[in-house]
């Protein structure tokens, strides 16, 4: 807390978080048996876990499509208090909404059979939409692959981070001039004239962004990126990528290759897949070492960031 952010005059608080699960492989120790012999699968690890109960045979879902029947978990803040009445979704080829209870407990039942395409490989995912109070938060629950679903139970509560723990700027998708967001910590996020468009739901032309915290995601520590950023909307469409900066967490040398990640969201078109993290671009620490530079800017906004090469 404490920093400050810049925009267009304006000056931000940074802010931080989130925090979902770890995955680990049916029928190993601790993931509860393989699909095939009964019973559920876990998804466990870090500070969530996610079982899965299979369903029996489903009628009309034919082979190839994945059968989801209901899905139940709790959205929290940072703070871990509830977020009452959140709106909660089951999302592939079609949206089942839900809405939590004032305690943040969702049960959404779902009862459908969805295709599946790269944007969904796994045929639905979990989407909570945060209506821009809260970082929007996509989650692939069946990254097994299990093809029917009876039940996706998501043990631990799942945490989002408050956008208003971070910064803002108006940013009017008719603008004749560059907005360049910054956080006195190395990030900076560079929207040209007329490169934004916002969905249709947005109540305003305002981008809000805040710092998450890497360990707070929901990947293996291999997979986890050094640095995470939310930015929203998340469903906004880009013309053309924005340029970007991150900062230089781990002191990498000048020149030094990373990955430059993201959270698959409904723009992403299924680069990487939604719910799941994946590399969006290359990306190179600067010449001064300060800063992570995104080789061809960011194609789309929510979470993004940069983790180092894996050797």
């Amino acid at each position: 807390m404490g920093q400050r952010w810049q925009a267009v005059g304006l000056a931000w608080v940074l802010g931080a978080g989130l925090s979902c699960a770890d995955l680990c492989v049916p029928g190993e120790p601790g993931c509860g048996p393989d699909p095939g012999q009964g019973g559920s699968v876990g998804v466990a690890g870090g500070a969530a876990r996610v079982t899965l109960e299979p369903s029996g045979a489903v009628s009309g879902c034919p082979a190839g499509r994945y059968y989801v029947n209901r899905v139940q978990g709790r959205m929290v803040d940072l703070q871990g208090r509830p977020i009452p009445r959140a709106q909660v979704n089951v999302c592939g080829n079609a949206c089942i909404p839900g809405t939590a209870d004032n305690e943040g407990r969702f049960d959404i039942a779902v009862d459908l059979c969805f295709g599946t395409n790269a944007e969904y490989p796994h045929g639905a995912v979990l989407w909570f939409s945060g209506n821009r109070r809260y970082a929007d938060l996509f989650f692939d629950f069946n990254q097994r692959g299990m093809q029917r679903v009876g039940l996706a139970r998501i043990e631990t509560p799942l945490a989002v981070p408050a956008m208003a723990d971070g910064g803002n700027a108006y940013v009017p998708s008719g603008s004749r001039g560059i907005v360049r967001m910054v956080d006195g910590l190395g990030f900076s996020l560079t929207i040209s004239p007329d490169n934004i468009e916002y969905p249709l739901t947005a109540e305003d032309e305002t981008v809000r962004v805040v710092r998450v915290d890497p360990t707070r995601l929901p990947f293996t520590p291999e997979e986890r990126p050094d640095v995470m950023y939310a930015i929203e909307p998340a469903d906004s469409r880009l013309r053309e990528p924005a340029p970007a900066e991150f900062p230089n967490t781990r002191r990498l040398p000048p020149g030094t290759e990373v990955d430059i990640v993201g959270v698959g969201n409904h723009i992403s078109r299924g680069r990487p897949a939604t719910g799941v993290l994946g590399r969006i671009d290359m990306g190179h620490v600067s010449d001064d070492g300060r800063v992570v530079v995104p080789d061809h800017g960011l194609r789309f906004l929510g979470m993004v960031g940069w983790r180092a090469l894996r050797r």
